[in-house]
């Protein structure tokens, strides 16, 4: 079947754009996937399946225990890839490189969706191509590639949907995508207000609503709920963490602060020129507000017609989509998870979506100017778009062109050169099978050298802030098994990476531990062997 003219420049163009991202994350990973804490669990985990030993973590040094934190369905899709006997950690890579691909035709056929311009599409599958922040996203053994490709496919079958009439398979569709998400990343939840409110506010009797909504959320309840069942049945809880109150600090909305300017100004020295100029703050306010301003617009519609028009659908999901998502994920930190981070993976999903708003946007500006009855406007508003998707773009060329000279050097992470020629690990990897292994990251340890470690006591829990009632008795145990030669501590500086035990008030038991070795940027103590 031939293609329409019409659709030839999207489909062509879209298919170059990914080859390209695919040959971008094959050339920025020289040494394998980006390895970062997380990246033990998916590994870990895809490596028990395939032992036998179920979803567990087996890079801990204990009883295994299921893994009920992090969602199955990335370690399971490793897993089946390991049955025909490739590594997990060598086929993540594979992964990694086709799931860029994947998103950036997803991205552009979106932008499409909502723009219905195929230049405005491929910009924005292009400016997704081009991002330093989102490239580094994919290049790691994390799960954010894999959960990126099930939320953008979620949304478009739900827009598919609304275009076939409300197609009760597509959306079926929608909602099992959206289901494996949140087997993904529980943050995929952030799509069920977004289809919900959508269906809700939809032209339609009651009983509509209520058929549609049944098989949207039906797929999700069982998918997501068997999972849910199987944490309380083989672990005693849900998802390992506690609801308890510990409010987001100013260190990590500095964090996030930082990390958002760099996704957005990608070139390092213009995003330093622009803050020495005091206009970077200014940048930021203006999308912020523009942001605010299209919600405003989208509640004042909807209130005066008391429904949403299918015109206003995908923007206003562009926009309940951040809010979801943002919220979801401060919620998060203020009650589940302290440790968590505002850096480049967990604000990814909001970026993307900030592509394709800005994408509809510009198709705004050229109505609004197309519909003006002065040819000066209409001409200012094309040469307005040019120049400002222009700048947009070439900015993260620039960038991106350094990152992946950057990239393709070593590998990110865990997987640097730093790390697999450390002298520390060699040795920790020769040690005797009784002898355990404490360290401040366990992920490494087993990265790099296979082996299962116990994780070194930490004054404070990470995961809420919390001072450790058994941390004092826990130091002394560690002191003991060392001196008795049963273990060893293997000390690293891991703020390079994404630590989570960064707690390092251990002065007064290190200084009674005999060094066993010293590099300069990690200790192992413990007694000769010999």
């Amino acid at each position: 079947m031939r293609l329409p003219q019409h659709y030839k420049i999207l489909f062509f163009g879209s298919i170059f754009l990914a080859l390209l991202a695919m040959v971008l994350v094959h050339i920025s990973t020289p040494a394998g996937a980006g390895l970062a804490n997380d990246s033990a669990a998916y590994i870990g985990g895809a490596r028990s399946i395939l032992a036998g030993t179920g979803y567990s973590d087996v890079w801990l040094d204990s009883s295994l225990e299921p893994i009920t934190h992090y969602p199955p369905l990335l370690s399971i899709l490793l897993s089946m890839i390991g049955f025909f006997g490739i590594d997990p950690l060598r086929s993540i890579r594979i992964l990694d490189i086709f799931f860029f691909g994947i998103n950036t035709i997803l991205i552009t056929l979106l932008a499409y969706k909502a723009t219905r311009n195929n230049w405005l599409a491929l910009w924005a599958g292009a400016l997704f191509v081009f991002s330093p922040a989102l490239l580094r996203v994919s290049l790691f053994a994390m799960s954010e590639p894999l959960f990126l490709v099930l939320s953008l496919f979620s949304l478009f079958l739900f827009y598919t949907s609304v275009e076939k009439q409300w197609g009760v398979k597509w959306l079926v569709f929608s909602g099992i995508s959206a289901a494996l998400a949140i087997l993904t990343r529980y943050s995929g939840l952030a799509l069920l207000p977004v289809a919900v409110i959508l269906i809700v506010l939809e032209n339609a009797p009651w009983q509509q609503k209520s058929q549609r909504l049944t098989v949207y959320v039906l797929p999700v309840g069982l998918l997501v709920g068997a999972w849910l069942l199987r944490n309380r049945i083989t672990a005693g809880n849900i998802t390992n963490r506690v609801l308890e109150y510990h409010p987001i600090d100013l260190d990590q909305i500095a964090s996030g602060a930082y990390n958002i300017s760099r996704m957005l100004l990608p070139y390092e020295p213009l995003r330093q020129a622009a803050i020495r100029a005091g206009v970077w703050n200014g940048i930021v306010t203006v999308i912020i507000v523009l942001a605010y301003i299209g919600l405003g617009v989208l509640v004042t519609k909807v209130l005066r017609k008391r429904y949403i028009t299918e015109k206003d659908l995908i923007p206003s999901s562009f926009l309940l989509y951040q809010f979801s998502y943002y919220s979801l994920i401060f919620f998060s930190i203020t009650f589940f998870d302290h440790s968590t981070r505002l850096i480049d993976r967990i604000l990814a999903p909001g970026v993307i979506i900030l592509i394709l708003m800005a994408a509809t946007l510009l198709k705004q500006i050229y109505e609004w100017g197309e519909r003006s009855i002065q040819k000066y406007w209409a001409a200012s508003s094309r040469i307005f778009i040019l120049v400002l998707a222009g700048a947009a773009l070439t900015v993260s060329f620039i960038g991106q062109t350094e990152a992946v000279a950057k990239y393709d050097q070593e590998g990110q992470g865990y997987a640097s050169w730093r790390w697999h020629d450390s002298e520390i690990l060699k040795m920790v990897k020769d040690m005797p099978t009784d002898v355990a292994i404490y360290t401040n990251t366990p992920p490494a340890v087993y990265l790099v050298t296979g082996r299962a470690s116990r994780v070194m006591p930490a004054e404070v829990d990470p995961v809420n802030g919390n001072t450790r009632q058994n941390f004092p008795d826990e130091m002394v145990q560690m002191r003991a098994d060392i001196l008795a030669g049963k273990a060893v501590l293997a000390l690293f500086n891991t703020s390079d990476i994404e630590s989570s035990q960064d707690q390092m008030s251990l002065s007064g038991t290190l200084s009674t531990l005999p060094i066993l070795k010293k590099t300069g940027d990690a200790t192992l103590f413990g007694v000769s062997l010999r």
